[in-house]
Protein backbone atom coordinates (compact mmCIF):
# COMPACT_ATOMS: atom_id res chain seq x y z
CA UNK A 1 0.00 0.00 0.00
CA UNK A 2 1.30 3.18 -0.82
CA UNK A 3 1.64 6.08 1.35
CA UNK A 4 -1.11 8.31 -0.02
CA UNK A 5 -3.45 5.59 0.10
CA UNK A 6 -2.55 5.05 3.76
CA UNK A 7 -2.95 8.46 4.06
CA UNK A 8 -6.37 8.48 3.04
CA UNK A 9 -7.25 4.98 4.98
CA UNK A 10 -6.30 6.63 7.92
CA UNK A 11 -8.26 9.81 7.28
CA UNK A 12 -11.66 7.56 6.88
CA UNK A 13 -10.99 5.64 9.77
CA UNK A 14 -10.46 8.84 11.83
CA UNK A 15 -13.68 10.42 10.16
CA UNK A 16 -15.57 7.71 10.83
CA UNK A 17 -13.93 7.21 14.70
CA UNK A 18 -15.30 11.34 15.23
CA UNK A 19 -18.33 10.52 14.09
CA UNK A 20 -19.51 7.82 15.57
CA UNK A 21 -18.22 9.77 19.01
CA UNK A 22 -20.74 12.31 17.92
CA UNK A 23 -23.47 9.89 17.17
CA UNK A 24 -22.90 8.06 20.38
CA UNK A 25 -22.32 11.61 22.81
CA UNK A 26 -25.86 12.52 21.18
CA UNK A 27 -27.41 9.37 22.35
CA UNK A 28 -26.14 9.35 25.24
CA UNK A 29 -27.01 12.58 25.88
CA UNK A 30 -30.71 12.78 24.10
CA UNK A 31 -32.94 11.47 27.11
CA UNK A 32 -31.69 13.90 29.62
CA UNK A 33 -33.97 17.08 30.75
CA UNK A 34 -31.22 19.16 29.14
CA UNK A 35 -29.54 17.11 26.46
CA UNK A 36 -27.37 20.25 25.45
CA UNK A 37 -26.23 20.95 28.89
CA UNK A 38 -25.43 17.42 29.20
CA UNK A 39 -23.61 16.63 25.62
CA UNK A 40 -21.33 20.09 26.99
CA UNK A 41 -20.52 18.27 30.59
CA UNK A 42 -19.59 15.42 28.80
CA UNK A 43 -17.01 17.17 25.96
CA UNK A 44 -15.57 19.40 28.87
CA UNK A 45 -14.96 16.54 30.98
CA UNK A 46 -13.49 14.84 27.66
CA UNK A 47 -11.15 18.05 26.56
CA UNK A 48 -10.04 18.24 30.67
CA UNK A 49 -9.07 14.21 30.04
CA UNK A 50 -7.19 14.68 26.61
CA UNK A 51 -5.19 17.56 28.29
CA UNK A 52 -4.60 15.33 31.03
CA UNK A 53 -3.55 12.79 28.68
CA UNK A 54 -1.00 14.93 26.90
CA UNK A 55 1.07 16.29 29.64
CA UNK A 56 1.52 12.79 31.06
CA UNK A 57 2.69 11.64 27.96
CA UNK A 58 4.65 14.51 27.64
CA UNK A 59 6.39 13.60 31.19
CA UNK A 60 6.78 10.56 29.87
CA UNK A 61 8.33 11.10 26.89
CA UNK A 62 10.64 13.31 29.07
CA UNK A 63 12.12 14.77 26.11
CA UNK A 64 11.42 17.51 23.54
CA UNK A 65 9.86 14.85 21.16
CA UNK A 66 6.59 15.63 21.41
CA UNK A 67 5.01 18.54 20.23
CA UNK A 68 2.29 19.48 22.80
CA UNK A 69 1.09 22.23 21.19
CA UNK A 70 0.03 20.70 17.75
CA UNK A 71 -1.38 17.88 19.79
CA UNK A 72 -3.34 19.83 21.62
CA UNK A 73 -4.66 21.73 19.16
CA UNK A 74 -5.37 18.52 17.25
CA UNK A 75 -7.23 16.98 19.71
CA UNK A 76 -9.31 19.80 20.74
CA UNK A 77 -10.42 20.54 17.26
CA UNK A 78 -11.67 16.72 17.17
CA UNK A 79 -13.52 17.56 20.38
CA UNK A 80 -15.15 20.78 18.27
CA UNK A 81 -15.87 18.53 15.23
CA UNK A 82 -17.71 15.55 17.97
CA UNK A 83 -19.41 18.49 19.24
CA UNK A 84 -20.61 19.60 16.43
CA UNK A 85 -21.96 16.47 14.80
CA UNK A 86 -23.57 15.24 18.24
CA UNK A 87 -25.57 19.11 18.72
CA UNK A 88 -26.59 18.60 15.08
CA UNK A 89 -27.61 15.57 15.68
CA UNK A 90 -29.63 16.24 18.93
CA UNK A 91 -30.97 19.76 17.21
CA UNK A 92 -32.33 16.73 14.32
CA UNK A 93 -34.02 14.99 17.63
CA UNK A 94 -35.75 18.17 18.45
CA UNK A 95 -33.33 18.47 21.82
Amino acid sequence: MEAHDRNEAVFGEVLALKLMMGVAFSMATRDKEDARSALAEVLQACSQQIQDGIAAAKAQLQADELDTSKVSDAALATVDFVSGVADSLLASMGR
